[in-house]
This record gives structure tokens, sequence and C-alpha cells, in this order.
């Protein structure tokens, strides 16, 4: 005896109220993220400066190694980009070209 396989397929349709809260959502955790990304800075620079005075107690020494060591790294700047551009151009290889499927298989 064989048994028959059944597969109902619902589509279920998102209201334009489901919209919005995956939208708030989405900016509540860039927020969640922005907040955190910039409290770990802060902490780091905190540190950083801390260790610096800690080190030079001479108030003009201290400026100049804190000019010295302070700005933007310019060589993580770029390895940042790359990755970011070597991690999207893997993605997108992996995704290949049928998009739909990907998406049926994470939203069903």
């Amino acid at each position: 005896m064989e048994q028959e396989q059944y597969s109902a397929s619902v589509k279920v349709e998102d209201t334009e109220e489901d919209r919005m809260m995956d939208e708030a959502q989405e900016n509540s955790l860039m927020l969640v993220r922005g907040m955190y990304g910039k409290w770990l800075y802060r902490k780091s620079a905190a540190d950083h400066i801390r260790r610096i005075q800690s080190e030079f107690p001479d108030a003009r020494q201290r400026q100049a190694v804190l000019r010295a060591q302070g700005g933007v790294s310019f060589g993580a700047v770029f390895l940042c980009g790359l990755l970011l551009s070597v991690c999207g151009s893997a993605f997108t290889l992996l995704i290949g070209p049928d998009l739909q499927a990907i998406l049926n298989a994470f939203y069903g």
C-alpha cells in the first residue's frame, strides 16, 4: 500500500501593520547596535587615554603622544572595506541566480 503525500501551500500576505512592525524591529535593532558600538568605542578610547595619562605625567608630552596616537587608522578602514566587499561578493555568489529560491527557503 502506497502512502500518498499531500502538501498544502498556503500563501499568507503580510499586512501593512506587519510590515510596519518589521521595519520598527529592524530600526530598533540598528539603534541598539549603534549604541553598543559607540559604547565600545568610548570605553576603548577612555582606556587608551588613561594609559597614556599614567605613562606621561607631563602635560605637553602627554598632548604630543595623544596627537601622535590619535586619529583614524586608514589601514583599518581599508581592511574593513575590503572585508565587506569580499563577504558581500561571497554571499552574492552563494545566492546564485535564483534569489526567489533562497527567499522561499527563509520565508516559506
